[in-house]
């Protein structure tokens, strides 16, 4: 392990700046030519080829998606399966050199890198379904504009605050001027993405980040200040006025809100001129009205389902928890009653072992996961299970009091 550390600290920057980027921008294109799924890749090609003569609910509804599918066929081996695969396959490297560049100095390489490959290695449905990975390309790209907005925002607002005098230098205001432009970026990457699948209107949510950050400038902070003589660095605790802080988060909100509608009402125009104006009246009606057939496309379904698999995933976190558990209450009795003895402290190790071999039997006997990799089954709720304990991580964080208010904004997106 001496060994390997030494090895990365000699060549830090360039696996950090070059061999990291380059394995998430090749990962994704080595499964481009592994043949094809007939079942999900074709529909999402026929969409895509018909475009321009196609009608009916679903070109509506993934109508940006298909936009964006239709204008990849055009370009250079567009029209092979092979070609399609590489250009759709882009865009999960595009999500991933997105989310390792934008928060490259924020978290640390080492981190970063392997939870990036493990999403490429979980994207468990076909390259050519864009309107689930441009879905996640949008949604990424929105998530770190916000993250970025408020990040500028907070260093502009508490400058000016913190400072003695009650003017506003240019670079404070041009850092302002960026926090608005990242906003309206933000919310145009949000409203588009409703044009790209119609249940992602749900997004919206995230713009709440922006209240969040107002409720976090209220608080008292620490804040590294420089004195003017000497140029000595102190650390004192300032907090924003709450009302300032209330009147930055309407503001916020309202650039958030105008990228919103500018994101969803240009793919909107389209439509109407295109299909007709009531086109997408009639599609949210025609989605809405779905027969008991096909209740899992409904759009209450659709959000509805998310959590009930969340809820499902807590059902098996609730035996790998008490295995957990278990093991730490045999290793803690075994700590106390018998500390040198290192026999038993290895038969110990095995009885967890062994109790960890039995959970997983017993989680696939139950059917949590399965050895048929050509269904979703065999990775879904082991996935879920990943996710919740991220979320779980993620709010211990941010109930910590001993956390920066940079690493807050980070944790809570």
């Amino acid at each position: 392990m001496k060994q390997i550390t030494k090895i990365y600290g000699r060549y830090r920057k360039y696996i950090e700046n070059i061999m990291f980027p380059m394995i998430l921008l090749i990962y994704p294109l080595l499964k481009i030519n592994q043949g094809i799924d007939a079942s999900d890749t074709t529909y999402s090609l026929a969409n895509f080829q018909y475009f321009g003569s196609m009608k009916g609910t679903w070109m509506v509804a993934t109508f940006l998606a298909n936009a964006v599918g239709s204008l990849l066929m055009h370009l250079p081996w567009g029209d092979t399966l092979l070609g399609m695969y590489f250009y759709t396959a882009l865009l999960q490297s595009v999500i991933a050199l997105a989310v390792y560049l934008g928060l490259r100095k924020k978290l640390p390489a080492p981190v970063l890198f392997p939870g990036e490959f493990m999403a490429l290695s979980l994207c468990w449905c076909p390259f050519t379904i864009l309107y689930n990975y441009l879905t996640y390309l949008l949604m990424t790209a929105g998530v770190l504009l916000l993250y970025c907005g408020v990040m500028q925002d907070r260093t502009a607002v508490m400058a000016t605050y913190l400072s003695s005098e009650d003017k506003v230098t240019v670079q404070q205001a041009e850092t302002k001027t960026k926090a608005r432009w990242l906003y309206l970026a933000a919310g145009i990457c949000l409203g588009a993405n409703v044009a790209v699948r119609m249940p992602n209107v749900v997004q919206m949510a995230f713009i709440v980040v922006v209240w969040y950050g107002a409720a976090l400038m209220c608080h008292r902070q620490n804040v590294l200040l420089t004195a003017k003589a000497g140029g000595q660095e102190t650390v004192a605790q300032r907090c924003i006025n709450r009302q300032t802080a209330w009147k930055l988060a309407v503001r916020d909100t309202l650039w958030c809100i105008l990228g919103y509608v500018l994101g969803f009402g240009i793919p909107l125009t389209a439509i109407c001129i295109k299909y007709g104006i009531d086109a997408y009246p009639a599609m949210v009606q025609t989605m809405f009205a779905m027969t008991e057939k096909a209740v899992d496309y409904k759009p209450v379904s659709m959000v509805t389902g998310m959590f009930g698999d969340y809820f499902t995933g807590l059902y098996w976190l609730l035996f790998a928890g008490i295995c957990i558990a278990a093991g730490w209450l045999l290793m803690k009795v075994q700590n106390l009653l018998c500390p040198e003895n290192g026999i038993i402290h290895s038969l110990c190790r095995l009885v967890y072992v062994v109790i960890l071999t039995v959970l997983l039997r017993f989680y696939w006997g139950r059917g949590m996961f399965s050895f048929r990799y050509y269904e979703y089954s065999s990775m879904y709720y082991p996935t879920v299970l990943l996710l919740l304990m991220a979320i779980a991580a993620a709010v211990y964080c941010l109930l910590r009091r001993q956390v920066c208010t940079e690493k807050y904004w980070c944790r809570f997106l």
